[in-house]
């Protein structure tokens, strides 16, 4: 079974100085939940292979610009899994690093589950890397120094105009239209020794899916 690489790619273009929307606090609400799903490529025929992976990120606190976001993994859409990792973000400071500033230059709160007696978070680091954010959400508005490309996809019947960052590794597309995915990655490509690609699969705002930490 095949998974199309980058399938919704409609359209695409040069773009030189132009401003990108980066990630707001406004758009982390309690209960949101962003799923993406994960494929390796095939090396013979350069497409995608069946998602072997869904992994979702789900915001389950909000105190000002701080977003608490869990984080879960399945091997299918329809597999609920338990949390197995929680960060805290500074939204705010990930829009601050948005004239391209090295990108640790600011950091998230980063914590395990702890699966022993008394399941609690366990504290891995106050002051990790944000690239566990960076890598779903657009913290950078332009860069002199990068050119960037739009397209077009179509999501859940919504036309939706993306925007991707040139010669950058790895390589993502992001939303650019005005709404709720605005500054969310859709699709991004890793390179290695074994290439993969997450896409964006679901999102969904119901906050009856939240609970307090």
């Amino acid at each position: 079974m095949r998974f199309l690489l980058f399938p919704f790619i409609l359209f695409s273009s040069l773009c030189l100085a132009e401003s990108f929307p980066v990630i707001t606090p406004e758009q982390f609400q309690i209960g949101s939940v962003w799923t993406w799903a994960y494929s390796e490529i095939d090396g013979q025929t350069g497409q995608a292979m069946a998602p072997y992976l869904y992994e979702s990120y789900r915001v389950v606190a909000k105190e000002g610009h701080e977003v608490h976001i869990e984080m879960s993994s399945s091997p299918r859409p329809d597999l609920s899994m338990p949390a197995h990792h929680l960060f805290i973000a500074d939204v705010s400071a990930c829009s601050a690093n948005r004239k391209m500033r090295p990108r640790r230059s600011w950091f998230i709160q980063f914590y395990t589950k702890s699966l022993g007696d008394h399941e609690h978070w366990e504290l891995v680091s106050k002051q990790y890397d944000g690239s566990a954010f960076e890598e779903k959400f657009n913290c950078y508005e332009k860069s002199p120094s990068l050119q960037s490309e739009t397209g077009s996809a179509s999501f859940r019947g919504q036309d939706l105009e993306l925007f991707h960052f040139k010669n950058t590794q790895p390589s993502g597309w992001y939303v650019k239209t005005q709404s709720p995915l605005r500054g969310v990655v859709f699709s991004k490509k890793f390179p290695g020794k074994t290439v993969y690609v997450l896409q964006l699969f679901d999102f969904s705002s119901n906050s009856s899916h939240s609970r307090n930490l």
